[in-house]
């Protein structure tokens, strides 16, 4: 069985094939495992950070309608 320092490292040093094959490793059982270890040593030592989300105001879909339909006539011409 591996000691808790190596299960810590073990997500760091894992080098995978695809993005598909990382995306499949953080939802196994291990990877989940990892990643609340993670999560949890955070908390534990203050160095979790979070966003509550961007400030920004979101486009007015016209305004973007109108954007997209400028830029296919300056295609077009």
């Amino acid at each position: 069985m591996m000691t808790m320092s190596l299960l810590a490292t073990t997500a760091k040093n894992l080098e995978f094939d695809s993005e598909r094959a990382e995306a499949d490793w953080y939802v196994s059982l291990e990877g989940k495992e990892q990643t609340r270890r993670e999560f949890e040593k955070a908390l534990r030592d203050g160095t979790l950070c979070f966003s509550r989300g961007s400030n920004m105001i979101r486009t007015d879909p016209a305004v973007l309608a109108r954007l997209i339909e400028q830029a296919r006539e300056a295609i077009r011409t």
